[in-house]
């Protein structure tokens, strides 16, 4: 498919099958924000490796699947703002290999402390939003790899 971007925000989308996506190989622009998502199936985004930009704010995606974002390499925009996200759930492994993201917003949703290794691979980040959370705890070095900011 050429199609380039997927607007599907400000609906009452709450479930979405494992490959509703597939076929959008071209898809540089995804936005399913402000749905009623609650998770997202692990293999969403087998299809979709030129994704630029991912918006999933204003959800209440509370489960990250490990590895969801495995693939997404050329990945700029990340937006996981206000949803119901716990540090259980975002970990370093969650963004490993997004080593182009510039901007990634996980506020608003409910992260108690951030791992020294969470943001391991995110080198190219240039804006990092992570307020309105409950963060209790940052562990050394937890910002050390990004040189950018």
């Amino acid at each position: 498919s050429r199609l380039q971007e997927l607007h599907l925000q400000s609906n009452i989308i709450n479930f979405i099958a494992d490959h509703a996506l597939d076929g959008l190989t071209s898809l540089t622009y995804l936005d399913l924000g402000h749905n009623k998502l609650v998770n997202l199936p692990p293999e969403i985004f087998s299809d979709t490796r030129e994704l630029k930009e991912l918006h999933l704010q204003n959800n209440s995606i509370n489960v990250l699947a490990p590895g969801l974002f495995n693939g997404l390499s050329n990945l700029l925009v990340l937006d996981l703002s206000d949803n119901e996200l716990t540090h259980e759930w975002v970990n370093a492994a969650t963004f490993a290999g997004l080593l182009r993201l510039v901007i990634l917003s996980i506020s608003g949703n409910n992260l108690a402390k951030l791992d020294s290794s969470l943001f391991r691979d995110l080198y190219s980040l240039q804006i990092l939003r992570l307020e309105d959370n409950s963060i209790e705890f940052i562990s050394d070095n937890t910002f050390v790899s990004l040189n950018n900011l």
